[in-house]
């Protein structure tokens, strides 16, 4: 019972577990949308319980006010904001000049925090549901991969040949041509774009699309944190860092102050009296640690995105490069193909393989198998579809009745015990 209301059960029921991880991405993306939403996410229950159970703020008030007056004066603070104010300045008269030096983001921490934690997990929920439109169910594969049962060659066999056939079906599904008008002016649409599953190119660019919106989600992440911390630094995690380290204080920085002041009126037998008092804005401990630490996860977190774009685009925008990714993948599984590799017409027919059968989307599936299943999971699956593709196999990759791709696309998706 205790683990279940502490942070450990809180972190088991988000299932914080490799298993539950897919295998439609790579561990980058997973960085973005899952570690640092829930590193985001156990930062916004520590400064919940801070702010809603503890004492976030506590004010110096007169000493004629009673217990239910400095409550008062406590509640009235921490809503209306307070204003920094250095202690050897003097307090502005123009009530205007306090108002500028207010500090309105310490409430609203936790629901900031929440939105960043739904941003980083955005595009996530933009892949998946661009990927499920390519007809390849990752979920299938990544629970068929995944079968202890595996360890025996016949039932690795079965689920090596199931991968792969689905694999062939779904690729083949997208060649197809709907007839219906409804279908013509989305294939024109689709050709306009350059993102057709005909071309064999909607999965790669799709994905491609989503990096890009992981590296616009940090970028756009920095500009966010500096316009609601109101910090007149534009690196300020860098530099109130650079602060810490040189020995410049709060007091002389400004960023997030721990003693603030605020003004609030109470009635008094029909008269207002206004009253200034200092408190200690106790929860600016957590909010500066918590958000030091954030501004440099995001920037790593950043770099390594923008690192894994582009080597991405390295490895598989460039048709050379897939066409060596699938040969070492063929070389592995299958050491006749070192020896076959040399003729000029298997090099022929591995070249059509790549280019015409796995294309653009093919080589990305294989890819990812290799990135979360292993190569040895991806390079047998590699050469099952090259066998089906020389004819070794009763269904090979170009032929293939009209039935064949849906029923298979099923029977992949629905569980091993299929096949």
């Amino acid at each position: 019972m205790v683990m279940d209301i502490g942070l450990f059960g809180t972190l088991r029921k988000l299932k914080i577990a490799s298993s539950t991880l897919r295998i439609d991405d790579d561990f980058i993306d997973r960085l973005n949308h899952y570690y640092t939403a829930i590193v985001i996410v156990v930062f916004t229950f520590i400064i919940s319980a801070k702010q809603y159970v503890g004492q976030p703020l506590q004010c110096w008030v007169p000493a004629q006010f009673t217990t239910a007056m400095e409550q008062y004066a406590e509640n009235y603070c921490w809503i209306q904001n307070t204003y920094y104010l250095p202690l050897r300045h003097t307090i502005p008269k123009e009530h205007s000049h306090r108002n500028d030096r207010k500090i309105g983001y310490y409430q609203w921490v936790p629901f900031m925090l929440v939105c960043q934690a739904l941003l980083f997990y955005l595009p996530n929920i933009v892949w998946r549901l661009l990927n499920w439109e390519s007809g390849i169910n990752f979920r299938a594969i990544n629970r068929m991969t995944s079968d202890a049962q595996n360890v025996n060659p016949d039932s690795r066999g079965k689920t090596i040949r199931a991968i792969a056939r689905h694999i062939e079906d779904a690729l083949r599904y997208q060649k197809r041509e709907r007839r219906d008008c409804l279908g013509q002016l989305r294939q024109a649409a689709n050709k306009f774009l350059l993102c057709s599953r005909r071309h064999g190119v909607f999965l790669s660019l799709m994905y491609f699309l989503v990096k890009l919106l992981y590296i616009c989600n940090c970028v756009c992440q920095f500009f966010l944190l500096n316009a609601f911390l109101g910090s007149p630094y534009q690196f300020f995690g860098w530099e109130l860092l650079i602060n810490m380290i040189s020995g410049v204080t709060w007091e002389e920085s400004g960023q997030f102050p721990r003693v603030t002041m605020c003004d609030f009126e109470i009635r008094v037998l029909g008269n207002l009296h206004r009253h200034t008092v200092q408190c200690v804005l106790v929860i600016n401990l957590f909010n500066e640690k918590i958000f030091v630490f954030l501004w440099f996860w995001l920037f790593l977190v950043a770099v390594a995105t923008v690192m894994s774009f582009f080597t991405w685009l390295y490895k598989h925008a460039l048709p050379p490069m897939r066409h060596q990714f699938v040969l070492s993948s063929l070389r592995m599984a299958d050491s006749n193909v070192r020896r076959d590799s040399r003729d000029v017409a298997v090099r022929h027919q591995l070249e059509n393989f790549v280019s015409q059968n796995l294309r653009c989307d093919g080589v990305f599936v294989l890819r990812m198998l290799a990135i979360n299943a292993g190569e040895i999971i991806s390079a047998e699956v590699a050469r099952e579809m090259w066998l089906s593709y020389r004819g070794d196999c009763k269904r090979p990759l170009q032929t293939g009745n009209a039935n064949g791709p849906d029923q298979h696309m099923m029977g992949a998706g629905d569980d091993q015990s299929v096949v």
